[in-house]
């Protein structure tokens, strides 16, 4: 009965088989097997540390293994291999789609802070008057919308700085404008202290040579 359903020979080492129709089945598997490996080791090594590319690479290990055995119910001629396969090739492509899902949420919702953060920056800057500031610069500012200091919200206190330094300024007879546009940058640099080295008042000291906002007076 198996000889009438499956006439073919059984597979060597899994999955080759010379009653399999054609060799470019193995090709094709092969060939998408080793691609998405590559492309999901290459991406997860270059940024492993952003949550897209963990999830994309999880993706690539689960398709290369639903290819695995999609290869081998190809090859295969035993009924009850057939069933075990095709019950293991079920359940990865469920974990398949709930990582794509996954992906897809976490892309939408890096979208949507991406938006926030930019509309957070534009919106403090212009409260505190400063404008003619790099779009770069500005989504670095909105990062401290989500950021803290011993229980309070950075770029609260930044701009109860700026404003402080504008008041402090005025005072003493000085410009109260340039005051608060340093008031207000003062800790730029605990905006991405988390992923870059140094102190943030050195690496805020680097954001704002970067900007050209050291020229002639500002933050000496």
């Amino acid at each position: 009965m198996i000889d009438l359903l499956c006439p073919w020979e059984s597979a060597q080492y899994l999955f080759f088989s010379s009653s399999v129709p054609s060799a470019l089945l193995y090709y094709s598997h092969g060939i998408s097997v080793i691609f998405a490996l590559v492309f999901g080791f290459l991406l997860f090594f270059k940024a492993r540390k952003v949550l897209s590319a963990k999830i994309l690479f999880i993706i690539t290990l689960l398709f290369s293994v639903w290819v695995f055995f999609d290869l081998l119910l190809w090859a295969g001629n035993n009924p009850s291999d057939a069933l075990f396969f095709w019950s293991i090739q079920i359940m990865v492509e469920v974990f398949i789609y709930i990582n794509v899902v996954y992906l897809c949420y976490v892309f939408i919702a890096k979208q949507d802070l991406s938006l926030d953060i930019k509309k957070a920056g534009e919106e403090d800057l212009y409260k505190i008057g400063i404008t003619g500031i790099d779009p770069k610069l500005v989504n670095i500012v909105g990062r401290l919308k989500y950021r803290t200091s011993y229980g309070q919200n950075i770029i609260n206190h930044s701009m109860e700085v700026a404003y402080l330094s504008g008041i402090i300024a005025a005072e003493l007879g000085l410009e109260e404008a340039k005051a608060r546009k340093c008031g207000f940058f003062h800790d730029i640099g605990k905006a991405v202290d988390q992923e870059t080295q140094g102190s943030h008042p050195e690496i805020g000291y680097d954001l704002m040579k970067k900007f050209g906002l050291l020229a002639d007076w500002f933050c000496n």
